[in-house]
């Protein structure tokens, strides 16, 4: 499936309640989404590790499921640090390339984001797109906190609203 093909397929949207057009945007993320204490589902067509850096670099076709939320990109970059007894904890998710998140009720599009999984916020660069139903919402830089349901776009925000 192309890339334009499964971000439609997906796209169902990014909360957005009373926007306006402004340098920096807040809105409320969809209710639903259940990540904490849920695994981290990575599937890819490669895998890279590199044990002294605490990185891993999954290639190609990549999708990331925790809970019912579901990244997907072309490479994605997982950093982990070891904890006091000596486990290797995954503290952040990096999706580059074709980079899409969706949750039961949003969906989120951008060249690059950050997924950090203790504190389950998202950081999205370039070309930001989020939906929910009918109404976008576009800006080259998003903050999502996923635990909360708040979120903000900043600097040349463009919304788009459907009015019944």
């Amino acid at each position: 499936m192309t890339f334009r093909a499964r971000f439609a397929a997906v796209a169902l949207a990014l909360g957005l309640l009373h926007p306006a057009l402004a340098p920096a945007q807040g809105f409320r993320l969809g209710e639903g989404v259940e990540t904490r204490d849920a695994p981290l589902e990575i599937i890819s067509d490669q895998l890279e590790v590199d044990q002294n850096t605490g990185t891993t670099i999954f290639t190609g076709n990549v999708q990331a499921t925790r809970g019912n939320v579901v990244l997907t990109s072309q490479e994605l970059h997982v950093f982990t640090i070891e904890d006091d007894e000596g486990r290797n904890q995954i503290v952040q998710v990096r999706a580059l390339r074709d980079a899409v998140l969706v949750t039961p009720t949003e969906s989120a599009q951008a060249d690059q984001m950050d997924y950090f999984v203790r504190t389950e916020m998202v950081e999205a660069f370039g070309n930001v797109i989020l939906v929910q139903g009918p109404n976008t919402l576009t800006g080259p830089e998003a903050v999502l906190n996923l635990a909360t349901g708040e979120g903000r776009i900043m600097g040349g925000v463009r919304t788009i609203l459907q009015v019944d």
